[in-house]
């Protein structure tokens, strides 16, 4: 959640100094590397998106948890990407997911990391009933939490560049 208001704030600023640049105002021999700059930071801040997204685990199907004791297995543990993470029952019949039998033998399957990070918050336990879309699972990436501390000094970087060669009007 931290990571999604950290990129949104990134973004925002990135917007309006590029509005600001592309008005012609300010020192004109610096305005071409501070947009060289600008365009940087809009990439990284893409790319930290995109990797946000992978950071949170959900249901590809309308199932059941069929992990026991998932916090206890998860919770604060490293893992890898393509890591098996816990395991779905699905039903024969879709209207009957509610009111699957765990214990029978039911097709499963198997929901994997998209990505390495650490386990920060496991949303289901054994038993819930998910459907495709719902969050199971957030991922923390240690890399993330530095670029974005990377991202954010480079914004103030380029903000004190506004104040000194002229801010926005």
């Amino acid at each position: 959640k931290q990571y999604a208001a950290d990129i949104a704030a990134a973004t925002e600023t990135i917007n309006t100094l590029e509005t600001w640049m592309n008005s012609g105002r300010g020192t004109y021999e610096k305005i071409p590397a501070a947009k060289a700059a600008l365009e940087n930071l809009k990439l990284q801040a893409d790319l930290d998106q995109q990797k946000l997204q992978l950071l949170t685990i959900k249901s590809p199907i309308d199932g059941k948890v069929a992990t026991q004791n998932l916090r206890e297995k998860l919770i604060e543990r490293p893992v890898t990407k393509g890591e098996v993470l816990l395991t779905l029952a699905l039903p024969r019949d879709p209207l009957a997911a509610q009111h699957l039998d765990l214990s029978s033998g039911t097709t499963r399957r198997e929901v994997r990391s998209n990505t390495e990070g650490i386990i920060k918050e496991v949303l289901v336990k054994y038993g819930d009933h998910v459907k495709p879309g719902d969050v199971l699972l957030q991922i923390q990436d240690p890399k993330l939490d530095e670029k974005m501390s990377w991202l954010k000094h480079e914004i103030e970087s380029l903000k004190d560049w506004i104040q000194k060669y002229g801010p926005p009007k």
